[in-house]
């Protein structure tokens, strides 16, 4: 019972955030279909037994460069993700304060 309050409280914010601020939507159903794909290139990868840095060594062995390089692509889009989430909660912010 308490997930499913959960889930329709959150619902209702990202339907609330969505009708006031058009990029809000916007940047929340490129967020939440980039989470997607992660989820399931995940989940792949834990069906095919593999950890993370086999994947990264793979990667690396097919693009013919070195496994650091693909880690640390990997990282800085990660990075690039997480710093994109919070610069969309900044300017709601301060947008939502200057009115």
């Amino acid at each position: 019972m308490r997930n499913d309050t959960n889930k329709d409280e959150l619902q209702s914010f990202i339907e609330e955030q969505k009708a006031s601020s058009p990029g809000f939507a916007e940047g929340f159903e490129e967020g939440y279909r980039n989470f997607r794909i992660g989820v399931m290139l995940k989940e792949t990868r834990l069906n095919a037994g593999m950890s993370q840095v086999e994947v990264e060594v793979e990667v690396a062995q097919k693009l013919i460069t070195y496994k650091l390089a693909i880690s640390d692509l990997f990282y800085y889009n990660c990075l690039l993700f997480i710093y994109e989430i919070n610069l969309s909660n900044i300017i709601q912010l301060s947008r939502s304060t200057s009115s």
